[in-house]
């Protein structure tokens, strides 16, 4: 077993509206419905969670095409700043996606619109490099 061994002894009063825990559930579920807070997760469950689909083209990483340059094979880089939202795009994605709607502004290289899913203000750098032939 990897890691630290922890003793925890916990005693419940069935009088506690959160009591008996739920059978359905796991047991760190329970202890956290018990203790009325969120535990942290392993250390491989937070790595797996950085891989996060974009909110626009549902895919973790941009496919491996010459026309997206160095963005090619990339994953999620921009998260919309409302926490109650806090949806990964791409930003080639959210980009796009500014772009396609009429209330877009664009200030030189930045493009500023509102998220796809909450409506909250949201800015994206875009690039202009054009490709030499």
């Amino acid at each position: 077993m990897k890691g630290r061994a922890h003793l925890m002894e916990l005693h419940l009063d069935k009088t506690y509206p959160k009591y008996p825990p739920s059978i359905s559930a796991s047991f760190l579920d329970n202890i956290a419905s018990i203790l009325g807070t969120q535990l942290p997760k392993p250390k491989e469950l937070e790595e797996n969670d950085k891989k996060i689909e974009c909110g626009i083209c549902y895919a973790q990483c941009l496919p491996i095409d010459e026309e997206l340059g160095p963005m090619s094979g990339t994953g999620t880089d921009y998260t919309c700043e409302n926490t109650n939202c806090s949806r990964a795009f791409h930003s080639v994605c959210l980009g796009d996606w500014l772009r396609s709607l009429t209330t877009t502004r664009q200030s030189f290289d930045v493009l500023f619109g509102n998220c796809p899913y909450c409506s909250e203000p949201v800015a994206v750098k875009i690039n202009h490099e054009k490709k030499q032939i």
